[in-house]
């Protein structure tokens, strides 16, 4: 993938963490978690239970 498209990648990750929050059953928040992209042309999210390594806004 080319430098300016993981900008976007970046950039869009950045918008849906801002916008968006995900907390699991009990009430308590996911560390992370992304939306994922299948080759198929559907999504699903992914989530961690530890903080991802720092994203570049």
């Amino acid at each position: 993938m080319s430098l300016s498209r993981w900008e976007q990648a970046d950039a869009c990750y950045t918008q849906i963490r801002s916008a968006l929050t995900m907390t699991f059953p009990d009430g308590n928040p996911v560390a992370e978690f992304m939306l994922h992209f299948h080759d198929d042309g559907t999504a699903g999210w992914r989530w961690h239970d530890e903080p991802f390594d720092t994203v570049n806004p």
